[in-house]
């Protein structure tokens, strides 16, 4: 089975072995970009998953336990556990063929997220699925954020979109990873510019 076939996406990108960064100055240039692009996106789809909450998608029950206020350090450490999440899919979906140094540099994007963002260690994050794998992730994520933030035994339903944004943003995430590990810093602080002018980055 091809990635394409994995992820049931045309367009997903497959990473080449060229694109391995080609000092550790580099790599720890093109880590900071796509744990800064990554972290920003989980923002945004946690976000938009208390939005449809709020606005009653889900049922009243719902709406009014999202209207509830969200502690900034429980919504920052959902934000981390996503993005952690996040590079794990972006890995899984590169494949068995994919080169060993991508899944370190993956691995290293996860890591880094204990020095980004306080809360619950990265180590502490990725042992909660030692009994997932793949795409399982797709539903236990989602329902585990949400469980997380407060919504018990309402997860499974409030966690829908979140994992609808998992399902859907494969090729996404595999285009995010190739800009971010082919383009040249010109275009990399370029579309940072451009994306850091559209988004607030205001947390719950």
């Amino acid at each position: 089975m091809s990635n394409t076939e994995a992820v049931g996406r045309e367009n997903f990108v497959v990473i080449p072995e060229s694109a391995q960064p080609v000092s550790r100055e580099e790599g720890s240039y093109r880590l900071a970009y796509l744990t800064a692009i990554i972290s920003m996106l989980a923002a945004d789809a946690l976000r938009d998953t208390l939005g449809q909450c709020r606005a009653g998608k889900f049922g009243e029950k719902l709406r009014a336990k999202a209207a509830e206020p969200i502690p900034y350090d429980a919504f920052a450490d959902a934000i981390k556990h996503l993005t952690c999440m996040t590079f794990y899919l972006m890995s899984y979906e590169q494949g068995e063929e994919s080169p060993d140094w991508l899944a370190d540099f993956l691995a290293s994007c996860v890591r880094a997220m204990d020095q980004i963002v306080e809360g619950t260690p990265v180590e502490h994050i990725m042992a909660q699925y030692s009994h997932v794998s793949g795409h399982e992730v797709y539903l236990v994520t989602p329902t585990t954020l949400m469980k997380q933030l407060n919504f018990a035994d309402l997860s499974d339903i409030a966690g829908q979109p979140l994992s609808e944004f998992l399902i859907t943003s494969a090729v996404f995430r595999s285009q995010i990873l190739n800009f971010g590990l082919t383009q040249t810093r010109e275009h990399i602080e370029k579309r940072w510019r451009e994306m850091m002018a559209q988004n607030d980055m205001v947390l719950e």
